[in-house]
């Protein structure tokens, strides 16, 4: 039965905690290597969350790096997933600053990448339905969240936990519209999912901490519920981690 594996990396300089003079290093250490990795294996997709600022600012000081992302998403390899214009929490924000939000940067990714995106995530993770119909109302298609919100505000409660974890979903908006959302298999087994799911999990085998075999159990324990062969392990980070940790400057990989 078919297991879908996708890929989505943030790439942002203004909330990495660091003055701006150490954004380059953050392109060069970290994006930059992960791109590389890319490279090497073209068979891979990958999705790629971009807010208009950053991208204005990748476009300014790194021509390079951006023709690189550009390259990727003309050969079908990369997709750019919107963010918001400068990395607000969008559930804090009124529909109209929430659709100038998410216009604003969408108008600067399809200037720079040459499409339009489809899909949305907003840091922090934060779902209301305000929000939501804002993304609808831009020709947003699908968004990205967090399976524990599934777990927390489910009406009514999921019942076969961890089977939906997996699985898209539709959401209902203010005004009666649904946008389709795929969920980050972020959260561990406290809510029913394999631990050696988990992001933090994953980069530990990575990085040669922890044995293959456990991410080969972690595959075999969601194949077990996948009868239809429609199940969807999201792998989510910044691409930061490739280098450091933002927050606290420790090297990841």
């Amino acid at each position: 039965r078919k297991l879908y594996v996708a890929f989505n990396w943030v790439i942002y300089m203004a909330s990495s905690f660091q003055p701006p003079a150490e954004w380059f290093s953050t392109i060069d250490k970290s994006t930059g290597p992960l791109l590389d990795i890319y490279d090497r294996h073209p068979s891979i997709k990958s999705n790629f969350s971009l807010g208009g600022w950053v991208g204005r600012w990748l476009e300014n000081n790194r021509p390079e790096f951006v023709e690189r992302l550009r390259s990727g998403v003309r050969d079908d390899r990369f997709e750019i997933v919107n963010r918001p214009y400068f990395h607000a929490t969008m559930s804090m924000l009124a529909y109209d600053e929430a659709d100038e939000q998410i216009k604003r940067s969408m108008d600067i990714n399809e200037d720079i990448f040459g499409v339009r995106p489809v899909g949305a995530h907003h840091n922090g993770w934060p779902w209301d339905p305000v929000t939501a119909k804002a993304l609808v109302d831009n020709g947003v298609n699908y968004q990205l969240l967090i399976n524990w919100q599934l777990q927390n505000y489910t009406d009514p409660p999921i019942t076969n936990p961890p089977e939906a974890y997996y699985r898209a979903a539709k959401l209902h908006t203010i005004e009666d519209s649904t946008i389709s959302s795929m969920f980050v298999s972020l959260s561990q087994d406290d809510i029913g999912i394999p631990q050696e799911m988990s992001p933090l999990h994953f980069l530990k085998v990575l990085s040669g901490k922890r044995p293959v075999d456990d991410f080969k159990q972690g595959i075999e324990q969601i194949q077990k519920s996948n009868t239809e062969g429609d199940k969807l392990v999201l792998l989510f980070n910044d691409s930061e981690v490739f280098w450091r940790d933002p927050h606290t400057g420790a090297t990841e990989l």
